[in-house]
């Protein structure tokens, strides 16, 4: 539990100091860190369709960002 309101704390800090459009891509990324670490930490084998989806949403990611004015 002390963990969890410390990782809280810690994310709505850095909303505070963050754009609204950095917040956003970061949160979209947040859930591809978390297979990535689980694969590289834990030793967890990713399905095809979860690499797949990984780069999908990475590279729309990517799009976003460097997508000047939006």
């Amino acid at each position: 539990m002390v963990t969890t309101a410390v990782a809280y704390a810690l994310f709505y800090a850095g909303l505070r100091t963050t754009t609204g459009s950095a917040a956003a891509l970061s949160t979209l990324a947040e859930p591809l860190t978390a297979v990535l670490l689980a694969g590289w930490l834990v030793g967890e084998t990713l399905p095809v369709a979860v690499a797949v989806g990984g780069a999908l949403l990475l590279g729309a990611v990517t799009v976003v960002h460097l997508i000047p004015g939006k």
